[in-house]
């Protein structure tokens, strides 16, 4: 840093951390034809084993503006879109994927799934998170990569109540496209 406003200081150096990590992911997709379509039902699991730290304070958080768990980041490293929040906590997603083929044709996809952490805390929105997140999903159909439908939701872990909606709709043709989404 260099004249970084730091805790009410103004600072001048550096800071390092060291994060290590060690994960293991799990996929097994099960297939079966029946008739011109294909159907893949397939069971998905990692986990993620890190020591707990305590969050460093004196390391700024300038590119990770969001915590949010959703369908795109279940399965990967780091919820956190940057490298200045990290995950500090060990933790395992597992979920369902289905697919549907029909002669390159029509695609469809559902997926489903939750995360385990062992002590979760949100440092951006500062409070404590329950150990089992909330249920995320996707939904997607695609027709011959002409029409594409994709819906993403995410379920409240206790209720069921859905608490986010997402839609998208792309219309491609050619080399031009079409593409409206929806945030609710």
């Amino acid at each position: 840093y260099d004249n970084a406003f730091i805790n009410e200081t103004d600072y001048n150096g550096s800071f390092s951390r060291t994060i290590p990590e060690a994960g293991v992911g799990w996929s097994y997709p099960l297939g079966r034809n029946i008739g011109s379509t294909t159907v893949v039902v397939e069971p998905l699991a990692n986990a993620i084993a890190t020591p707990y730290t305590k969050y460093n304070k004196d390391i700024i958080n300038e590119d990770s503006p969001s915590s949010e768990l959703n369908d795109a980041n279940l399965f990967s490293e780091s919820r956190y879109s940057g490298i200045d929040l990290v995950e500090n906590t060990s933790r395992i997603s597992y979920g369902l994927k289905t697919s549907a083929y029909y002669k390159d044709q029509l695609n469809t996809s559902i997926l489903f799934g939750q995360m385990y952490r062992e002590k979760p805390y949100d440092y951006i929105a500062n409070t404590k998170e329950d150990r089992f997140s909330d249920y995320v999903s996707r939904l997607k159909f695609d027709f011959a990569n002409r029409f594409i439908l994709s819906y993403q939701f995410q379920l409240d872990k206790y209720t069921l109540i859905n608490k986010t909606n997402e839609a998208s709709v792309r219309i491609n043709q050619d080399k031009a496209y079409i593409q409206s989404d929806i945030l609710y």
